[in-house]
């Protein structure tokens, strides 16, 4: 930067002295004299100007990079959450999804409706208006109650089992459960990819 500002400095300095010289009789030795102190103070007053100039324009630019990095640091921490939480509901709907396509006892015992719900309230006492991306707020207030909704069918699918001779829930029942879970295990898969992205591009930002 310093070496721009001199450049440019010795460029307007040349140049004045130039246009001067083209309007100064040189016949004229004693006039030449006593202008040229004052010739001397007018161009370093303007090359004072100029270098302020752009040193004031360069603090600013840095100030400006600086607050858009302190932005982006806090920003970021913000999305760390979110995307923990996106991670565990898609984990959670992961584990719906296995156990209703295997059927086997052990996917049963890691299905827990009681975390699906405690995933809501942690999503619930986000300030969406915070969060960076647009999309992936809108994503989320879909996961919230979704998640809620899991958990219910859920139960009720268990419930419905325990009292049936064949020891399964009514269609009805499964089909709700099967057919929504896989839509908020689209929806966990979207906000996932979309938290990623923008985790990605706040940390490229701090590390300008």
């Amino acid at each position: 930067m310093k070496k721009i500002i001199y450049t440019f400095s010795l460029a307007v300095a040349l140049l004045l002295a130039l246009r001067c010289a083209a309007y100064i009789d040189f016949s004229e030795k004693d006039m030449i004299k006593s202008i040229i102190p004052a010739w001397i103070q007018a161009i370093g007053s303007i090359l004072a100007i100029i270098i302020a100039g752009m040193i004031s324009a360069n603090q600013i630019k840095h100030e400006k990079q600086l607050e858009k990095r302190k932005v982006a640091e806090s920003d970021l921490a913000k999305m760390h959450i979110v995307r923990a939480l996106i991670i565990r509901s898609l984990t959670l709907m992961n584990e719906v999804r296995q156990a209703i396509e295997r059927g086997e006892e052990s996917d049963f015992q890691q299905v827990s409706p009681w975390t699906m719900r405690n995933t809501k309230r942690a999503i619930d006492n986000l300030n969406l208006f915070e969060i960076p991306e647009g999309m992936l707020a809108l994503d989320l207030l879909a996961i919230g109650p979704s998640l809620e909704e899991i958990a219910t069918l859920w139960e009720r699918c268990m419930e419905e089992s325990l009292h049936t001779e064949n020891n399964k829930p009514t269609i009805d029942s499964y089909n709700e459960l099967d057919q929504g879970s896989q839509e908020v295990l689209k929806i966990c898969e979207a906000a996932f990819k979309l938290a990623t992205q923008e985790v990605n591009r706040l940390a490229a930002i701090v590390k300008e």
